[in-house]
């Protein structure tokens, strides 16, 4: 399960069953979708902005970005990201929410320029980390 607050106080709660909830801050269920990409949800991110959603899920090669204002949107999907393993491979986001990054199975950190995507986005740069598996990263 991965769950995530945004800062008007939604919370977002995804299952093993790639199953993604979002809640008030009085927990009532505001919608709830379903990603038919990987096998289960590693990690959700929100934008900054409390708009966009972004969907990290387990065996995928992609990162989807949904539009919350109107679930079931997908606006981007964030391509090339290597993480077909059951280990949970970590993201964060830019406090400007201008770029995301991710590590990956292949060792590689890849980072997605976020500024005015949208449909099939890859990588806008990379770096070789690690010869193995680069399962997580912070920005500071």
């Amino acid at each position: 399960m991965a769950v995530a607050v945004s800062n008007i106080g939604i919370l977002a709660a995804g299952t093993s069953n790639r199953i993604i909830s979002l809640f008030s801050p009085t927990y009532e269920c505001i919608s709830t979708f379903q990603t038919s990409r990987g096998a289960g949800i590693t990690q959700i991110i929100w934008s900054p902005c409390s708009r966009y959603l972004y969907i990290i899920p387990r065996q995928s090669e992609v990162i989807e970005i949904w539009d919350t204002r109107a679930t079931g949107d997908v606006v981007a999907v964030l391509h090339d990201r290597k993480a077909m393993t059951n280990q949970r491979i970590w993201a964060d986001i830019t406090s400007d929410g201008a770029w995301l990054v991710s590590g990956g199975t292949d060792g590689y950190v890849k980072g997605w320029n976020l500024n005015g995507i949208s449909g099939v986005v890859q990588p806008s740069s990379q770096f070789r980390a690690h010869e193995g598996i680069r399962p997580s990263l912070a920005l500071v």
